[in-house]
């Protein structure tokens, strides 16, 4: 089965989890407008909860994940 990027696991994880990816998949939130891969925020905040804050929202948000998961 393939391992997927949820909207509750936090951008750190993401990162963590797939190291092959981590470029394309902080490319791909960069050109979506969330810049805090960096951020502290990372570390704590969901995906889900740090596009929320960038107002990506709805169907943005799964069209994000949707992008997201076709990286890995």
């Amino acid at each position: 089965m393939k391992k997927k990027i949820k909207g509750d696991m936090t951008i750190e994880k993401i990162l963590t989890k797939f190291p092959k990816e981590a470029d394309e998949i902080r490319r791909t939130l960069f050109e979506n407008g969330m810049h805090c891969v960096g951020c502290w925020a990372a570390a704590l905040e969901t995906l889900e909860q740090g596009a929320e804050v960038h107002g990506i929202v709805g169907k943005e948000f799964e069209n994000l994940l949707e992008k997201l998961n076709s990286t890995i």
